[in-house]
């Protein structure tokens, strides 16, 4: 009995001394699961919010995609007529020079909207490479070309060199256009009248690994503590002669090179011109290991087959019917094309499909983006059907993508069910 009762006090002695620790092991335990409820909910929130920035982002894509056919519908209606006006025999030099200031603004802005297009689609990673075999040289000739009436009208010395003569490479011709586009177009931007441009495109054989094309201009230069920033979007270097712009080219041009499995670097002296260096890498290995599959023509996948239905027209000229919401493209187009063909016109897909059907045409013009029923739809309703399957359908978009123009051919080609 001593020795319990001992062994009773000396736990009652050590509980003493434990008491006043009792309450901070619990606050511990209950912070420990504070904490872990706190971690749980961050996680839950970053989730949820990565989940809002991606339902944003596609709004954002899905915007900017239906601006730019709202963009390019009235720019199609300036561009088109300006290059007959400036075909025309009978038209003075003065109204010849206003045309060609107008077409030039209006590439300017269609290809402006390009441009952030092109950004959109990078940023998302939509756009992919898409190479080819050819002369490189040839492609940056023929590319520069563009800019000698440019260069003439500046009084720009503008030359292209190349060493070899001819370079065979792998590349994406798109992609390295638009680069070239962007450096070249930069630099006629800073140049004075009398200055100099070069493009230079080096390689160390016909067939290198490695190509270096080099932009080199006289002009303003730019401010050593502004090198490091010209390639983030929007940033505009401020100079005494300010130029229009909007600050993505060359951010643009950085992230096209990137995808090109490039890499771009600058130098440039204030007063004295800027060099812009481009390597690229040679894309004929993926080239090679991608299999191209073939997409027939329509041409090629009516062979055999012969109209069900007889137009209703029984004039000689075939029947065209032109499906677009827009009544100044249908204008347009009907206005070109009434001396060759019979032309119907139709405001959306569900009408065409009507029309198609009473009138059997010869051929349908159709848009893609139209109330109602889309172009797609009302393409692969008619390829369905025995009465109108034979039809060809030109498909109009100002969806500038492999992806839409797939997405068309599918549509077109689809088989009679």
């Amino acid at each position: 009995m001593k020795l319990l009762y001992y062994l009773l006090v000396e736990d009652l002695v050590g509980l003493q001394y434990l008491l006043p620790v009792i309450p901070f092991g619990v606050y511990i335990v209950f912070r420990m699961v504070q904490v872990r409820q706190q971690y749980h909910r961050d996680i839950l929130t970053e989730r949820l919010k990565a989940e809002k920035a991606q339902e944003l982002d596609q709004l954002k894509s899905s915007f900017f995609t239906n601006v730019s056919h709202e963009f390019r519908t009235p720019l199609t209606l300036i561009v088109d007529p300006l290059r007959s006006l400036l075909a025309r025999q009978d038209a003075t030099g003065k109204e010849i020079a206003h045309y060609h200031v107008m077409y030039r603004n209006a590439q300017r802005l269609l290809a402006l909207i390009n441009q952030f297009l092109d950004f959109r689609k990078i940023e998302s990673g939509k756009m992919q490479l898409n190479p080819g075999r050819q002369d490189l040289v040839a492609f940056i000739r023929h590319t520069a070309a563009a800019f000698n009436f440019r260069a003439e009208e500046q009084q720009i010395d503008f030359k292209v060199a190349a060493k070899p003569l001819v370079i065979q490479f792998g590349f994406d011709s798109d992609i390295l256009g638009k680069i070239l586009y962007n450096l070249i177009s930069n630099a006629f931007k800073f140049t004075p009248a009398g200055g100099r441009i070069t493009v230079m495109v080096a390689a160390e054989n016909e067939n290198p690994e490695v190509i270096e094309i080099v932009v080199t201009d006289t002009g303003q230069g730019i401010p050593p503590d502004k090198l490091d920033k010209i390639f983030d979007p929007f940033f505009q270097v401020e100079t005494a002669q300010q130029h229009a712009g909007t600050g993505v080219g060359l951010s643009l041009t950085k992230e096209l090179v990137a995808l090109h499995k490039g890499l771009i670097s600058v130098t440039s002296t204030p007063g004295k011109g800027t060099e812009f260096t481009v390597r690229l890498m040679n894309l004929e290995a993926e080239l090679e290991a991608e299999i191209v599959p073939h997409i027939p023509s329509p041409s090629e996948s009516m062979v055999g087959e012969s109209p069900v239905g007889e137009p209703a027209a029984t004039t000689d000229r075939p029947v065209l019917l032109i499906v677009e919401d827009n009544e100044d493209i249908r204008n347009y187009i009907r206005q070109n094309l009434a001396d060759q063909y019979t032309v119907l016109e139709a405001s959306n897909g569900i009408e065409g499909i009507e029309k198609a059907l009473a009138d059997i045409p010869d051929l349908v013009i159709s848009d893609i983006m139209m109330p109602g029923m889309n172009g797609l739809d009302m393409c692969k309703q008619l390829k369905t059907d025995e009465k109108t399957s034979h039809i060809p359908i030109v498909l109009l978009t100002a969806r500038q993508s492999d992806q839409y123009e797939a997405e068309g051919y599918e549509t077109e080609l689809t088989p009679i069910l």
